[in-house]
């Protein structure tokens, strides 16, 4: 069991390191949200995994002019305070929104989530 502790923490340095070094790439040109709303822009709420796939994501609506970045929206399991899709830690998620200088809109998923309606 220790070791599959200690593998575990070893990945997910591993994995925590990869997604900063992806934000740290995409974030080198961000700007924050205006507070003022150019009717000319369309305001995006990007869903935001942590993982690579949305660092690209961020990277290329960057790039678009007719964009504005107002946040990122995830969904976090309130039981062990990580990220729905690939359980990154709250701290490493905080972390990518304050260095993409983006509010981060969190969605609470209770443990276990049922599926009623």
């Amino acid at each position: 069991m220790a070791a599959w502790y200690l593998l575990n923490d070893e990945m997910q340095t591993h994995h925590r390191r990869d997604a900063l070094f992806c934000l740290a790439i995409v974030c080198r040109s961000a700007s924050p949200p205006t507070e003022v709303y150019d009717g000319g822009m369309k305001r995006v709420l990007l869903s935001w995994s942590s993982g690579k796939d949305s660092a690209w994501a961020l990277h290329l609506l960057r790039q678009q002019p007719d964009i504005e970045l107002v946040g990122l929206l995830t969904t976090l399991n309130t039981e062990f305070q990580r990220v729905a899709m690939h359980g990154t830690r709250r701290t490493v998620l905080e972390a990518q929104a304050a260095a993409a200088q983006l509010p981060l809109w969190i969605v609470p998923l209770p443990w276990p989530c049922s599926e009623e309606v």
